[in-house]
């Protein structure tokens, strides 16, 4: 090979290794090199997922899936649980019971919701998460196979996690848990369904509710992305979360499968002027830290709008059930503790949640990481303020349960 030839082929070598290694992180990370490899093989997770769906063999979602179950760190079997896949109602569910406790001695319990917008994750890519909370806590941890999006849109996720939570509660003898002692806990997505089932089982008929809700970078509105962490934070990790996955996995929830509305959701075009004027009282920036608030940032218009978009959607984005900051009654649910990341686009979803559960009276403990980002608890033993993360945690529940 000749010599010009040689460096042009070692300067494109150099060039793919430099595009698949490098994207802009803040610089205040900790472990950058490491996030860097992370966010290098959710790149090339993409590449492949894309390409697969080029050549004809699978959609990119369902490419995308295989993917992450088959690289995940699964392990049915460790000397400190007993693991037991099995069904709560015809939902699936991973049960980890902490080993050499007595029959006589009962429980906390933990139900968890997975993470992955709705359109990702399962109990077996959560299984180092769901299991290293269990050995933690030294709880009972469920954590469900909800029915993923866009195969199964709202309501269909949100009643899986209501039937196999009213499930483990109303079982709970039968698992040696207290059901006076159980926690909803979900990141991301399932952050919404915990803080959306808390809700939900605040009005039924059942006896005994949950105790406590632990909600991860949840999150819990869909009619403003022009919050200042929508705005400010979506530059930063892109193979993490975006503002525009955000919209993409919301409209998946919602089942919509139109790529051309995505910029007009970001535009907040999918709010008519009647939406924003009665309901962004919801997600006034005067209910964020003035910290949170960068310098000459103005806040989300409230006239215009589509309205046809917005007649199409808003029996989606506005049921309490699918947006729990848009309830207008947040008093009488559990205890809350909310987990939020400075780099992470969804911090002000998580803020103004614990600003509302705060004027309903609820106990509410607002955790904020601020070299953290949106993900960072699935890191779980590769990261240090991930293994930070899971001990307060862990520290809150073994308080309060």
């Amino acid at each position: 090979m000749e010599l010009p030839q040689t460096i042009f082929v070692g300067s494109l070598v150099v060039a793919l290794l430099f595009y698949a290694f490098y994207s802009p992180i803040p610089s205040e990370i900790d472990e950058p090199w490491k996030l860097r490899l992370c966010l290098a093989s959710a790149k090339m997770e993409q590449y492949v997922a894309s390409a697969g769906e080029y050549l004809g063999f699978e959609s990119r979602v369902n490419l995308t899936r295989s993917i992450q179950e088959k690289t995940a760190d699964v392990t049915d079997t460790d000397p400190d649980l007993e693991i037991d896949d099995t069904f709560f109602h015809g939902i699936r569910v991973r049960v980890y019971k902490p080993r050499g406790r007595s029959i006589r001695e009962k429980s906390a319990g933990i139900i968890y919701f997975h993470g992955g917008g709705w359109v990702y994750g399962s109990v077996l890519t959560y299984d180092v998460l769901t299991r290293t909370l269990a050995k933690k806590t030294k709880m009972v941890v469920a954590s469900v196979d909800y029915r993923l999006a866009p195969e199964f849109p709202f309501p269909t996720p949100f009643f899986d996690c209501e039937i196999a939570t009213k499930y483990f509660i109303e079982n709970a003898n039968s698992l040696n848990v207290d059901p006076n002692r159980i926690t909803v806990m979900g990141d991301d997505a399932g952050g919404n369904m915990a803080a959306a089932v808390a809700l939900k089982l605040r009005s039924d008929e059942i006896k005994i509710k949950p105790k406590l809700q632990v909600l991860i970078y949840p999150l819990v509105q869909a009619i403003d992305y022009h919050l200042p962490s929508y705005m400010e934070k979506t530059h930063f990790m892109p193979e993490i979360l975006t503002t525009k996955k955000v919209v993409t996995f919301l409209m998946s929830y919602m089942g919509v499968q139109n790529d051309t509305m995505v910029e007009e959701f970001m535009r907040n075009d999918h709010t008519s002027a009647h939406v924003k004027q009665h309901y962004y009282k919801h997600t006034d920036v005067e209910n964020l830290p003035e910290e949170f608030i960068p310098e000459g940032f103005k806040p989300a218009a409230r006239t215009g709008g589509n309205i046809e978009i917005s007649r199409r959607y808003e029996a989606f984005y506005l049921n309490q059930y699918f947006s729990p900051l848009l309830a207008e009654d947040h008093t009488n649910l559990p205890s809350a503790y909310i987990l939020i990341c400075e780099h992470d686009v969804t911090r002000d979803d998580g803020m103004l949640y614990a600003k509302k559960l705060g004027k309903g009276k609820v106990s509410v403990k607002v955790e904020h990481y601020k070299r953290g980002f949106h993900g960072m608890l699935s890191l779980v033993g590769d990261f240090k303020i991930a293994d930070k993360m899971m001990d307060d945690i862990a520290e809150y529940l073994l308080e309060k349960l």
